[in-house]
Order: structure tokens, then C-alpha cells, then sequence
């Protein structure tokens, strides 16, 4: 019988983050990720440290993949994170703390012109058109003013710069001045 000791080596230090460090204008639905392992091939866990305060606060522990989703996070803030691998022998390694920036969110620009017909008559229904594009390429929704004090729900979400087509009928016959608003 021949026994060998084989020092175990600890987990490499997380790397690769993403988003990568100091990155701004993140986008706040985006899942967290890393590279890790282990040089000897053993299991390796993840604690995650994330959250608005350096140091960041433990949120996860022991999770053996190299992706977190943190939910949707808030506009235009800063964000820690920090990650610690673990193998089956109780040996760690830490990474640094990574920071990145959301995004700063810009509401739509101003719906076009509602077209449709300009003529009609009560009773019937009639559809108009609109657009409008978001400068974050956020999905859009559009309210319709019909004139007469009815307004539409808010309908939606549609891409950015998607034409939308809304149909009305207006009961009494009259001049509306039609508007439609975006969020």
C-alpha cells in the first residue's frame, strides 16, 4: 500500500465580473456574473456579497453557480459587490469588491401627432396612430385623451418606436381634440 498527501490549493480568486468594474449606465434588470473554479478540480461554492453600502452585505451563501440576479434594481445608483469561493475543504478565496452605476432613466420622447380620420360619425368606431421612441430603449406605454372626458387605460408595454393604433367611438357627435400622452 503507498499513501500520498496532496495539499489541497484554495479556490482561484473570482474574476471577470459583470458587469465589469466602474461600469455606468448599467442597465437595472441585468443578472450578475463571474469566472471562478478550482485549480484541484474540486466542487466550488459562491457566497455573494451585494447591495448600496461598501462594503456590501452578504445576500447569498453557498450557491455553486457564477450567476446572481439581484432583481430589478433602482435607477441611477451605485451598486457593491463582492464574491468568496469556497471548496469542499473549507478553504476560500476572495475576490475584490466591484462597484458599477445604473443607468439614469429618461422618460419617452413626446408621442407623434395622433393620425387617423378627422371626419366621422357618431357610433362608429375609428383608429388613430402614434409613436414615440424611449432614449433608454425602454418598452413604452400610451394613454389616449378621446376629447369628449374618456380616456384609454394605460396600454402597453410596446418596444420604442413601435406604431400603436388605438380605435374609439364617440357617442355624440361634435369637435374632440384627440391627445395621447407616453410613460
Amino acid at each position: 500500500t503507498v499513501s500520498a498527501l496532496f495539499p489541497n490549493n484554495p479556490p482561484y480568486e473570482p474574476s471577470n465580473p459583470y458587469p465589469s468594474n466602474e461600469s455606468t449606465g448599467v442597465d437595472v434588470n441585468i443578472d450578475l456574473s463571474w469566472t471562478g473554479g478550482d485549480p484541484d478540480l474540486d466542487p466550488v461554492t459562491y457566497d455573494v456579497y451585494f447591495g448600496t453600502v461598501n462594503p456590501p452585505p452578504k445576500v447569498i451563501d453557498n450557491q455553486s453557480s457564477t450567476i446572481y440576479d439581484p432583481g430589478i434594481l433602482d435607477i441611477n445608483n451605485t451598486y457593491y459587490w463582492k464574491i468568496i469561493a469556497w471548496d469542499s475543504y473549507n478553504t476560500s478565496t476572495s475576490g475584490p469588491i466591484w462597484h458599477f452605476t445604473t443607468r439614469i432613466n429618461k422618460a419617452p420622447d413626446i408621442p407623434e401627432q395622433p393620425t387617423g380620420p378627422t371626419n366621422g360619425t357618431s357610433g362608429f368606431i375609428y383608429a388613430f396612430t402614434t409613436r414615440t421612441t424611449d432614449p433608454n430603449n425602454d418598452q413604452v406605454f400610451y394613454q389616449w385623451d378621446w376629447g369628449d372626458g374618456n380616456f384609454s387605460e394605460w396600454i402597453g408595454p410596446f418596444s420604442s418606436g413601435t406604431n400603436i393604433t388605438s380605435n374609439y367611438s364617440w357617442q355624440k357627435g361634435g369637435d374632440f381634440l384627440i391627445k395621447v400622452k407616453s410613460k
